[in-house]
Formats: C-alpha cells, structure tokens, sequence
C-alpha cells in the first residue's frame, strides 16, 4: 500500500465512526515501516492480510503496481465486496475488459482511483462548467513532470495520461476520434500528445510527459464568451474575459478574476467517500460522478486508442 493511502487510512479511522483498519501488507519494508509508524496492524502477505480482515471487514483499498491489478482484485474480490482500487483499472484493455466483466459477474462494488475528481480545483471547474449556458469548445490538459523511476510497467498514457483522460470524459462526455504523437525511450512512450474530438463537439488537447523539467497540472478551457484556467497544484481557478473598450473602438481590454475554491484534500476526500459508500451513508456524499469501474474501463479503451494511434 502506498504511503500516502495508509495515513489517509489511518486518519480516516480516528474522523469516521466504525472504521478500523484490519490490515496492511506491503512488499516495499519502507512502506511497512511508514504503515507500522502510523500504528496500523501488518500482515506478512496477501493471505494472511486477507485472512485478519475477514473477520468482520467489509472493504480494501488495493494500492500495488498496475501490472498487479488484476491479479490482487481477484483474489481480493474472492471475499470482499467493496474495493478502492488505484487507476488505471489494469496494464492493458483486454486485462481491463475482462477485469471489469468479473467484477460486474462478482456484483462487486468497485471505486476507481481517479483522484483528480476529488481535487477542489477541479470540483471548482466542474462546478462551473455545468452552470454555464454556453458549451465547452475545447479543452487543454497539460500533465508533466520528469519520472521519479518508481512507476516502469506501464507507459505515460496508462500512468499519467490517464488522469486527463477521465477528466475529459466525466467533463465533455464520449469520445468519437482519436489522434496522437509521441516520444519512445527504452520502448514506453514518455511523451505523448493527443487529440480527443468528443461527440458533442468539444476538442480535447492532452499533453503528458515523463520527460519534461517542469511539473505542471492543468486544465484550460475555451468558452464562446470566456475562457477558465484551473491550476491543479495551486489549486487556483481563473476567468478570463475580452471585454471591448468603448473608448477605443474594435479594442478589448482583458479582465480576469479568481473563481472560488474550497479547501480540501483529494485523496482523503475520495477514500472518505469510498468508506461511506461502503457503510450505505451515500446521502453523505457529495460528490455528482464517483469513478467506478466502467470509469475506468472507458477510460483505458481512451488510452489504448491514443496508443493505437502513435506512429
């Protein structure tokens, strides 16, 4: 399990009312150690970590490499109902399609990782996309930031690509073509530029790189009469407008105004939303689109399309 998963776990246990965590196994002894500083119980394999929550847990949180996915929500989902599992929902879209297909046969209920939903900013700009009367014409997603070596079994659309990937869907809807270029080392595309035209006419530019020196998350989007700019890791939302000078005329002068954002924590809000389900307090949820499964498939068939789509 991640470090970041655990000590949201562990705060969570000591906000929500019925929350413990059973167990927590983790091949990385960093990891185990950070687990076991939180003061949360260890286990020494899957097994053995499912066996300790079986006694009464209704729920896991499956945080391990993508290339594992399939194989952990299996054998997790054998005796657990409800699964938090990190994105992408599995390594490939056959693996994710028949993922998904035995989750649905399982009755399962299954939340995908997708944290970026949960990110205020965004939660900002969703929120505001949809009281606006006036469509969206296109979008930029821009996500980079050189690779820290932790992430290898899945290239740059599945690991980064991804998050942008959802966000387009849950925010313009289906996608209906699909162009792409890229860059390639050691045989995983690094860096990747694509273009989603969604059924509703909206552009999609994504932008993702594992290459790039410099970390940037954001999302812009162009409107008829504005355009709004979300800075992810600031978590700042702005509107821009050209607005024309009556003194000068065929001039405009160009106003911008910060938009409200509330404060919050994406990955605590999501697995806290994650722990409610799980308990059937869904009137407590405030949140219009939590990531299932069929999220995540949609998501990867995006991705494996932009792949297809790299020359």
């Amino acid at each position: 399990m991640r470090r970041n998963h655990a000590k949201a776990l562990a705060a969570l246990a000591g906000q929500l009312s019925n929350v413990t965590v059973a167990a927590v196994f983790d091949t990385d002894p960093r990891a185990a150690e950070h687990a076991t500083n939180l003061g949360l119980p260890l286990a020494n394999g899957l097994t053995e970590a499912l066996s300790q929550a079986n006694h009464g847990s209704t729920a896991a949180v499956v945080a391990s490499p993508t290339s594992t996915h399939a194989a952990v929500l299996r054998e997790v989902g054998q005796s657990i109902h409800h699964i938090f599992l990190e994105k992408p929902l599995a390594a490939t879209l056959p693996e994710a399609e028949a993922l998904a297909a035995w989750a649905a046969t399982q009755g399962l209920h299954v939340q995908l990782g997708f944290i970026e939903r949960f990110n205020p900013v965004v939660r900002a700009l969703q929120r505001t996309l949809a009281n606006l009367a006036t469509p969206a014409l296109h979008a930029d997603f821009v996500r980079t930031g050189k690779g820290s070596g932790r992430i290898t079994d899945v290239d740059v659309v599945v690991d980064l690509m991804i998050h942008d990937i959802d966000l387009a869907l849950w925010l313009f809807g289906p996608v209906a073509k699909v162009e792409a270029a890229g860059v390639r080392q050691h045989g995983l595309l690094e860096l990747v530029s694509a273009t989603l035209t969604h059924a509703n006419g909206t552009v999609s530019r994504l932008h993702a790189s594992r290459i790039t020196h410099k970390r940037q998350r954001c999302v812009a989007v162009t409107l008829a009469d504005q355009w709004l700019h979300a800075d992810l890791l600031s978590k700042t939302l702005q509107s821009v407008q050209q607005v024309a000078d009556p003194a000068k005329p065929g001039w405009f002068n160009e106003q911008a105004r910060d938009l409200p954002v509330a404060p919050g924590d994406a990955l605590q809000d999501e697995l806290r939303t994650f722990v409610l389900t799980c308990q059937g307090r869904t009137h407590e949820v405030d949140h219009p689109g939590v990531p299932n499964a069929h999220d995540g498939l949609e998501a990867q068939r995006v991705c494996d399309a932009i792949q297809r789509a790299v020359p």
